[in-house]
């Protein structure tokens, strides 16, 4: 289970990034939303070889995951 705010130590961006490079992960868009409480965060590139970062905008041909997630 995920804890609020810190569960890694602080080092959120640092363990996704390593994860997205362990996978061959070149832009992930993560949202987040608790009722009416949301929150997104973006990573990477849209396509290797550019500088197009992602952002709330990007558009993915990649399906999304969505998890039910429960946070202490």
């Amino acid at each position: 289970m995920l804890k609020k705010d810190g569960d890694c130590g602080g080092n959120c961006e640092l363990k996704i990034k390593e994860r997205m490079n362990h996978d061959h992960v070149t832009g992930l868009s993560i949202a987040w939303i608790n009722g009416e409480n949301s929150r997104t965060e973006h990573y990477g590139l849209l396509e290797a070889g550019t500088d197009r970062s992602v952002d709330h905008d990007s558009i993915f041909r990649a399906c999304s995951a969505i998890m039910d997630v429960k946070i202490k």
